[in-house]
């Protein structure tokens, strides 16, 4: 949902001042309803058009629980807040109408989304899903800690969540993390540049590229074409550049069948590892199979003959 300004009508006393040549004048306005109370202000450039309106909503227990401003720019911002006069929701539009938002989770995290289009509540071509910390000692404060991010694009994720490296122990997962943190971005920000410039052919084909790569993420080849270009990126050349400059698109997905088989030879060599003594066959068992009657056996053939 894109925010746009709501229509207002120009007061009285503006209204004869543009009739007579003057300054505008800052309006507000406030309305008292069963919920509470909305006050609307109006700030005007000197042609009269809106500079900016900024409508602020208060409950009936007199705190302050939404605040929304709209520029003349194009651009918005939605801010909700807790008793304590917290932020608990922010809204954050730009010209291109393409939107932010930040939430506080019950476990004291930020969850960070960004919508293109403001299509912000139907989930499409979401770009990327941040999630934050709140840092020690400022549980009231804005101050935030990013702890792992998803990037989508067009509602797609890209591949495995990325974390941030503090709080990674292991060696090899901190160097696979860095690889998928330079594959995702190379593609986030190519899918930012053509929504910038409104290329949704290109913002297309990058899609084709994200789902071609993810079908490869557990080929060998296509790894250890992403560990090359990660280890050339750390000597200074470009990721992505050496990443398409490895032709993936024409390497084939593993298949199910091989990924299944791949990962029953595994279970069969950690069973191997980790032998399970045999369990003895109980004397019970033979008693009961070798003492069967001469009349069992009898109606057990006659009982197949009839079958036949």
């Amino acid at each position: 949902m894109e925010r746009k300004m709501p229509e207002h009508k120009m007061s009285f006393e503006n209204r004869v001042r543009k009739l007579f040549g003057r300054t505008p004048k800052d309006e507000s306005h406030t309305v008292e309803n069963p919920d509470g109370i909305t006050t609307t202000k109006i700030k005007y450039n000197d042609d009269f058009s809106v500079h900016n309106m900024t409508i602020t909503s208060m409950d009936t227990n007199g705190d302050t629980s939404m605040k929304t401003e709209y520029r003349d720019d194009g651009t918005a911002t939605e801010t909700h807040f807790d008793y304590s006069g917290n932020i608990t929701r922010e809204i954050k539009q730009d010209k291109y109408g393409n939107a932010t938002e930040l939430t506080r989770q019950s476990d004291g995290k930020y969850e960070e989304k960004y919508y293109e289009r403001g299509k912000l509540f139907t989930g499409e071509r979401i770009l990327s899903s941040h999630s934050y910390l709140l840092k020690p000692g400022r549980k009231s404060s804005r101050v935030t800690e990013k702890t792992s991010v998803g990037i989508y694009i067009d509602g797609h994720k890209l591949g495995p969540t990325i974390f941030n490296p503090r709080y990674i122990k292991d060696a090899e997962q901190k160097k696979n993390n860095a690889i998928e943190e330079l594959r995702q971005i190379a593609l986030l920000k190519e899918a930012q540049e053509a929504i910038r410039s409104g290329n949704i052919k290109a913002l297309d084909q990058i899609k084709a590229k994200a789902l071609k790569q993810e079908e490869l993420l557990q080929t060998p080849e296509f790894q250890s074409l992403l560990e090359q270009c990660y280890k050339q990126s750390r000597e200074g050349k470009d990721f992505a550049k050496l990443l398409e400059e490895g032709n993936y698109m024409e390497m084939q997905p593993v298949s199910k069948i091989e990924s299944a088989l791949a990962r029953g030879r595994e279970n069969i060599a950690s069973t191997k590892e980790t032998p399970v003594a045999e369990a003895p066959v109980t004397e019970t068992k033979e008693t009961q199979q070798t003492n069967v009657s001469k009349t069992q056996i009898t109606k057990m053939i006659a009982k197949s003959k009839i079958n036949e």
